[in-house]
């Protein structure tokens, strides 16, 4: 919004998060990152989360990072077994699994250094038509208040997560 003053940005109805899905037959709930020392986890290419990897402890986990350039690819690799864990935006490893048919559990160890592990999505409008914002505000808040949205993200397989206060 402060690049752009034409642009109203706000009407926050969700918060991604960096998280972790892991087979919680071989990787514990419990777990760090050290256990990718041994064990293989699957990241979308040129992704923070790619970039937290890379780069933890040195690159101490470079050897056990499989990449993958779309996040169906890496959900396949991960039900194959060829990866433990898939790190990435929750929502989006959520609703692919759920359209293969699966599930996961998610866990958000400590990620020290990463660049950016959560952020609120919102609505923009055009500056001069912000009753257009207030109109799309309303709409989210009776959708908030009726349990719509939350039927929509279960819907798609996604837990749906409201915006934190901060």
């Amino acid at each position: 919004m402060a690049r752009n003053n034409l642009a109203v940005i706000g009407n926050t109805y969700f918060e991604q998060h960096v998280a972790l899905a892991i087979d919680s037959s071989r990787v514990p709930r419990d777990a760090t990152f050290e256990i990718f020392r041994k064990e293989k986890v699957g990241v979308q290419f040129s992704t923070s989360a790619d970039y937290f990897l890379m780069r933890f402890d040195d690159g101490a986990l470079i050897n056990n990072v499989v990449h993958y350039t779309n996040v169906a690819d890496g959900v396949r690799q991960f039900l194959s077994h060829q990866t433990v864990a898939l790190l990435g935006v929750k929502s989006n490893l959520e609703g692919v699994l759920h359209d293969q048919g699966h599930t996961a559990v998610f866990i958000e160890p400590p990620m020290p250094g990463i660049t950016l592990k959560s952020w609120k999505i919102g609505t923009a409008v055009k500056e001069n038509s912000r009753d257009l914002g207030y109109a799309i505000g309303r709409a989210l808040d009776d959708m908030r208040a009726d349990g719509e949205l939350e039927r929509i993200c279960a819907s798609y397989g996604v837990t749906f997560t409201p915006p934190s206060a901060d």
